[in-house]
């Protein structure tokens, strides 16, 4: 079980994105997508799901790949995060 679900404080609300992309979360996306290419990710997405689903092996046999992935996923949940501000945003906008 996510240990997020054992805190009601913050469930289901924005807890890794820093102050400055919570007040503009476009600003993250802008970032987000400077460091990754749509090429990039993909290949990331296919590798990560090649590797882990269908071999028997360790996902990424060189360290440099293992810390990329880590620095990639971490970054998909603050992609995650800014992208639900943005829907949040989006939806208090269209009912003014």
């Amino acid at each position: 079980m996510s240990h997020y679900l054992e805190h009601l404080q913050f469930y289901n609300q924005p807890v890794r994105l820093s102050q400055e992309f919570k007040k503009a979360p476009i600003t993250f996306l802008h970032r987000f997508f400077c460091d990754y290419h749509l090429a990039d990710l993909r290949q990331l997405q296919k590798d990560i799901l090649e590797t882990c689903l269908t071999t028997d092996t360790p996902p990424f046999c060189y360290p440099e790949k293992r810390a990329d992935l880590l620095l990639f996923l971490k970054n998909v949940e603050l992609l995650f995060e800014a992208a639900f501000l943005l829907l949040k945003n989006s939806e208090a906008e269209q009912r003014k």
